[in-house]
């Protein structure tokens, strides 16, 4: 193997496996956090289940939260680029089919990445400022985060769409693009379920204190419980393209 594959092939590994810890982390900080929570304030959390942030509170949980976390997201800035490159070199290939449509392509992927390094940002902000002290500061880190990876997730699955559109069952294309003919469908619907949760959140969110007579807070618990279920997903989303990475030396159409 020429020495710039044995560098691509390590680069793409290490990118695999920094992708997967991220998501691990991520993933086991936020229920450990609920889970905390719920162990050291039973009461409050069966009258009013916390937000993640609310869970963060408590120094206890704050600051391993925030300590993971943190390291996390730096990580993330790396090694999310060749899943970047593998969306640039799909647009360049989609550029040889139809000049507008790569044009296009290649836009959405602009916007994708930007969107998730100021998602990748809002991670930082909100794992190292919480409440009670830095309220304002978390909330911006939040917003960053959420609109961030929702607008980075709906880039990439328009260039998944634009790409299964153009390239059908072509082998060719798709061994060219890098992606995987069938993952990439796949990850068309798990995107649009995404999305379609980010815009069930933004309701709960916006009515998670509609209070009723009796004082109770009807909305607040699924808000509480659909947030960490989004951020799963949002990471998740990214977690599928380890696959077409893994895969990059090998048959690609299936």
């Amino acid at each position: 193997m020429p020495m710039n594959r044995k560098c691509g092939a390590l680069i793409r590994a290490v990118s695999v496996a920094a992708i997967a810890y991220v998501v691990l982390t991520i993933n086991a900080s936020v229920y450990w956090a609920r889970a905390m929570y719920k162990a050291l304030y039973p009461e409050a959390f069966v009258s009013r289940p916390p937000s993640v942030s609310g869970t963060l509170r408590d120094p206890l949980i704050g600051e391993p939260f925030g300590f993971w976390v943190g390291i996390s997201a730096l990580i993330l800035a790396v090694a999310v680029l060749p899943v970047a490159r593998l969306h640039y070199r799909a647009a360049g290939r989609l550029r040889l089919l139809t000049a507008g449509g790569g044009a296009f392509a290649t836009r959405l992927t602009h916007i994708a990445i930007t969107a998730q390094m100021v998602s990748v940002c809002g991670v930082l902000i909100l794992s190292q400022y919480r409440f009670p002290d830095y309220g304002r500061e978390h909330i911006i880190g939040s917003y960053l985060f959420f609109i961030g990876q929702a607008l980075a997730v709906a880039c990439s699955t328009g260039v998944m769409i634009m790409l299964r559109r153009n390239f059908g069952t072509g082998v060719e294309n798709w061994r060219a693009s890098g992606l995987m003919r069938r993952l990439s469908g796949a990850r068309i619907l798990f995107g649009t379920g995404t999305l379609a949760l980010a815009l069930v959140y933004v309701v709960l969110f916006a009515a998670r204190n509609l209070r009723l007579e009796d004082g109770s807070y009807p909305v607040y618990p699924a808000y509480a419980l659909a947030e960490p279920v989004l951020i799963s997903l949002y990471l998740f989303y990214l977690l599928t393209f380890t696959a077409d990475l893994w895969c990059k030396d090998r048959s690609v159409n299936g």
